[in-house]
């Protein structure tokens, strides 16, 4: 006799395309695996890092019990998160950095303070505290698409790039001095990383507020 398959040993075998897509019957509301998919989400909240055959039959034991049987069910629910598994990771290989990227206003308030001291020639950004680079943290996550206040207290600039220094919660970035570029001397070789190797930052006269939203950057 062979082995015995676990739950963990198999994937359910993908239904032909062309087949209806089915129902559910909850509380005399028809539902799709849409609304399975969004449940299974609500209910694992990091508890299972990918869906796997087990994760969908421990969520349906948990929560939908008399459906714990139903095969289809369990093979559909299961390709939906798969699938839009693949697509979050499509998503994340085009995400550059995340930061908090500067609202309009706070972007002109910026450059209306400090923007006639950009020398000629250089590249205007004064866009973005950056938080760390590619896919937003772990934990950052629950900050994403959330308004940050921050406060600019310091400056500073060399041959190849300006920057403001930026007081917000540490627990924000990765960076060792919060700041957000202002401009850059790309014929020189200047890039907004460099800004990180500032380090003869001086008082503003004032403190000035900004404001900006945490962003996944492409």
């Amino acid at each position: 006799m062979g082995k015995p398959v676990t739950l963990n040993e198999f994937s359910y075998p993908r239904m032909h395309p062309d087949e209806p897509n089915p129902t559910w019957d909850i509380n005399g509301q028809q539902v799709d695996v849409n609304f399975f998919a969004d449940k299974y989400y609500e209910w694992n909240q990091g508890g299972y890092d990918t869906a796997s055959t087990k994760s969908v039959q421990e969520f349906l034991e948990n929560n939908y019990e008399d459906f714990s049987h139903d095969e289809r069910l369990k093979h559909d629910l299961y390709h939906k998160l798969v699938d839009n598994e693949v697509l979050d990771e499509e998503v994340k290989k085009n995400v550059k950095y995340t930061a908090v990227v500067l609202d309009n206003k706070s972007r002109s308030a910026l450059l209306a303070r400090l923007g006639n001291m950009i020398p000629e020639g250089w590249e205007t950004i004064a866009h973005h505290m950056t938080m760390n680079t590619g896919p937003i943290a772990p934990e950052y996550v629950k900050f994403l698409g959330m308004t940050i206040v921050m406060e600019a207290i310091e400056f500073c600039m060399d041959d190849k790039v300006m920057a403001v220094g930026v007081e917000v919660d540490k627990y924000l970035t990765k960076n060792a001095k919060p700041h957000v570029t202002i401009a850059v001397n790309r014929a020189e070789g200047g890039k907004p990383m460099m800004s990180n190797q500032l380090c003869e930052w001086q008082k503003l006269s004032e403190p000035l507020i900004l404001t900006g939203k945490v962003t996944e950057v492409e």
